[in-house]
């Protein structure tokens, strides 16, 4: 017998995810196992297992990693940056349990784009930098 809480979350990935299955198919609850059995337009079938994530120390470190990533990367606003010329990816490494200050936030991103220019505009002059593990 399906949970409440586990239809609510197959709908919720069925509307984000109409086409998982790789074509349009119709659910309906499983036998558990599987939770829900979906059929194709042509008769395919397809089961669907839901899992959880278990352990909830683990969950709550993923959440709180999250949250720190997200105080770089939201300040960075990379995705609205052109991108430098010779310079793919940049990897930021932090302490555990520590957040960007906001009040440091607007430093922090000019320091950031300024160094990564710097590099950028001295790319073709060290090829020693020149191998695919990068600088």
């Amino acid at each position: 017998m399906l949970r409440p809480e586990e239809k609510i979350t197959f709908g919720n990935f069925r509307a984000t995810y109409p086409e998982f299955a790789g074509r349009d198919v119709a659910c309906q609850d499983g036998p558990d196992p599987p939770d829900f059995i979906c059929v194709d337009s042509e008769g395919w079938r397809v089961g669907v297992e839901l899992g959880e994530w278990l352990n909830p120390r683990q969950m709550a470190a993923n959440v709180e990693r999250e949250q720190q990533e997200d105080s770089f990367l939201d300040v960075l606003g990379s995705e609205n940056e052109e991108p430098p010329k010779n310079i793919g990816l940049v990897w930021l490494g932090t302490r555990a349990g520590v957040a960007l200050d906001k009040a440091d936030a607007e430093t922090f991103s000019r320091e950031m784009y300024a160094c990564i220019a710097d590099l950028d505009h001295r790319w073709p002059e060290n090829p020693e930098w020149h191998w695919p593990q990068g600088y």
